[in-house]
């Protein structure tokens, strides 16, 4: 891992942080690694794309 490190605080939802620690608790790792993880998946393109609940389907057809 890089020596760069600069603590932070990250505001989640209280479903979000249960996730969290369950994650890390199931993978033996601290909280904020499970941070990292999931910020280094996005950034390789992984994940939902922001506008991804705004637009329709591609085979989504409109009413008249």
């Amino acid at each position: 891992m890089s020596q760069h490190k600069k603590k932070i605080t990250v505001r989640v939802a209280s479903q979000t942080a249960y996730h969290i620690r369950e994650t890390a608790e199931r993978l033996g790792v601290k909280e904020g690694e499970v941070v990292d993880i999931l910020v280094q998946a996005m950034q390789k393109g992984g994940g939902i794309p922001a506008s991804a609940g705004r637009r329709p389907r591609k085979d989504h057809v409109e009413r008249r």
